[in-house]
């Protein structure tokens, strides 16, 4: 209830004193291991959330080394995909995703410069949203764009 009203710093620390109350070996154990995780995915997610991005950051491979199934994985790289997004990282963004994309047995090959061509939409596409872009309509209203060989 405490993340849903926007409390996470209360949210993280109930989380925290669930975690303490358990025993230390509970990643170990099938009694505890699901609640653990929880836990400790409630922990990270209100922790980046009441702007504590590094330490957030520092916990993800702990937990990560600790899932026993690549489904447990999956929901610990959702989490540190919303983090890296909201702090508009999206390089890191797409590498965790690919990450995660990895564990399925799929391999992810970006061409050589394929990176630095996403990452110049992805910067295109902040400059349109800062700019006030409101639609195809003002694409109109723009000088032509020529190849540095046509100049």
């Amino acid at each position: 209830k405490a993340k849903l009203s926007s409390a996470f710093p209360a949210a993280k620390s109930y989380a925290s004193f669930g975690i303490q109350m358990l025993p230390e070996n509970s990643w170990k154990t099938e009694d505890h291991y699901h609640l653990y995780l929880e836990l400790h995915k409630l922990f990270v997610e209100c922790e980046y959330l009441s702007g504590e991005m590094e330490e957030a950051e520092k916990r993800y491979p702990n937990i990560l080394q600790n899932c026993k199934s690549i489904g447990d994985k999956v929901g610990v790289y959702r989490i540190k995909m919303r983090q890296v997004e909201m702090q508009q990282r999206y390089h890191d963004c797409i590498s965790t995703a690919v990450e995660c994309i990895k564990l399925h047995g799929v391999e992810v090959a970006l061409p050589a410069d394929g990176e630095e061509k996403l990452m110049n939409l992805l910067n295109v596409e902040k400059a349109m949203v800062k700019s006030g872009f409101t639609g195809v309509e003002a694409l109109q209203s723009l000088q032509e764009m020529k190849e540095e060989w046509e100049k």
